[in-house]
């Protein structure tokens, strides 16, 4: 039987460049995320900007829109963008009331809408009950009534109209790794 020897040449060298692309997976991909999440986030402060009354505690929930992006961990990349609570920026404590909101809670407030609803303690407004009748829970008083917010949905419409751009820009990324 015939034997031979076979000589592979840059074979080292094309095990470098999988090793390289491998690493380069993660580091791309990061950058990747911070490139696409920043233009969310920015939108996301223009549009409370345009959509919300212009009030200091407005100030306070557009100074709380950032994003993260974790530290690769067993291939996974987490990350986020939206309102985060930020110890610089507090909301006041409303008046008569002794709470502080936070920046999440009064975001979510303007995503979502609150309906009408009774400021005195243990209070609410007449609803529906589950068999369909009108009850009135508590003693509804005509002061202390918060007569609702419509839904403001600054953060969801800018995450909407930007997230396609993450996918497109964590390809390229990587496509362009891959080619140097």
């Amino acid at each position: 039987m015939p034997k031979g020897i076979l000589l592979l040449n840059g074979l080292d060298d094309a095990i470098a460049d999988f090793d390289r692309i491998v690493s380069d997976i993660d580091v791309e991909s990061t950058l990747a995320l911070k490139e696409s999440l920043d233009p969310i986030k920015n939108r996301m402060k223009a549009n409370a900007r345009t959509y919300l009354s212009k009030t200091e505690s407005t100030e306070t929930l557009i100074n709380s829109i950032g994003f993260n992006v974790g530290k690769p961990k067993e291939g996974i990349i987490s990350a986020s963008v939206g309102v985060y609570i930020d110890k610089q920026y507090k909301y006041p404590k409303t008046s008569g009331q002794n709470r502080t909101y936070s920046a999440p809670m009064v975001a979510f407030f303007h995503e979502v809408g609150v309906r009408p609803h009774s400021t005195v303690a243990s209070h609410r407004l007449a609803h529906k009950s589950p068999n369909g009748n009108r009850r009135q829970a508590g003693n509804n008083t005509s002061t202390g009534i918060h007569g609702g917010l419509p839904a403001q949905p600054f953060l969801t419409n800018a995450f909407d109209s930007m997230s396609e751009n993450i996918i497109e820009t964590i390809a390229k990324r990587l496509n362009n790794s891959i080619k140097g």
